[in-house]
């Protein structure tokens, strides 16, 4: 339901908006927008990889090693806090922002996210963010793996030549190329879209009339799931929808937004006008 006084959205149990996407996609700043449209904490999954990537490169651990990237994650001391309207992750009580943004983080970032042992760290440690409020989480795989159980799941997209000029608007250089085969590629928890739950019961179930499930699907769990969704998604789809129309890849006319519109059972992608 909205708050009447702030026109934000509020729940009583906290929830997650999971937007997923390779390197320089528009996440960053879909995700703020996003939040700050809904009174919502942003989470950059990709800044807590950056500050394990940067804590390995001031304390000389070779990013290609996997088993000492993997000792240092267990033992490095670090904090949660919600700031600014940020979930960030201090190292020793200190927060790397400019640190983090360097072409060696960069970067050393791809090779230490590819580590099974940090992905699980992370993972855990990024669960741990709704301890703070409901949030827009950005990654590769929140919807797939981090918060698999969310309803509100987007994939944003742009052609490797913009991605390209956009990091090197930031003074990094970056094989875009390069990176999306590795985080595609990798075993664990590579980057792929991935369909809502709803897509995939709307696909396999036989439906009558209005599209109600027939049989055991005619359940509790369901009707009570349908009554939350009643609830939650016309405000949520209509500021979802309105952020995609006024975001830059819309203004830029590049790019796809393969995304899953609460509410919307299609769950297929979209081009942006």
């Amino acid at each position: 339901m909205l708050n009447p006084l702030t026109g934000n959205l509020t729940l009583t149990k906290p929830f997650v908006i999971a937007i997923d996407g390779p390197s320089a996609s528009g996440k960053g700043v879909t995700s703020r927008r996003l939040a700050q449209m809904l009174g919502l904490l942003t989470v950059d999954t990709g800044a807590m990889y950056r500050t394990l990537a940067w804590h390995c490169l001031r304390m000389k651990v070779d990013v290609n090693d996997d088993k000492k990237v993997a000792a240092l994650c267990r033992k490095w001391k670090t904090k949660l806090v919600a700031e600014e309207g940020q979930v960030r992750l201090l190292v020793d009580g200190y927060f790397p922002a400019k640190e983090i943004r360097t072409s060696e983080a960069s970067a050393a970032v791809a090779h230490v996210a590819q580590v099974r042992a940090v992905r699980d760290w992370m993972k855990a440690k990024q669960r741990e963010c709704i301890q703070f409020g409901s949030c827009v989480m950005e990654g590769r795989d929140i919807g797939s793996n981090i918060f698999p159980e969310t309803d509100y799941k987007f994939f944003l997209d742009a052609s490797p030549e913009v991605r390209k000029q956009r990091r090197e608007r930031e003074g990094v250089q970056e094989d875009v190329h390069a990176r999306d085969k590795r985080d595609s590629s990798r075993a664990h928890s590579p980057l792929m879209p991935i369909r809502c739950r709803r897509r995939a019961t709307s696909c396999s179930r036989k439906s009558t009339g209005g599209g109600r499930p027939t049989g055991s699907r005619r359940s509790s769990r369901w009707r009570e799931r349908a009554a939350h969704e009643a609830r939650l998604s016309p405000h949520l789809a209509f500021r979802a929808r309105l952020l995609c129309a006024r975001s830059p890849l819309a203004r830029l006319q590049r790019g796809t937004c393969p995304a899953h519109r609460p509410g919307d059972p299609r769950g297929e992608s979209r081009q942006l006008p």
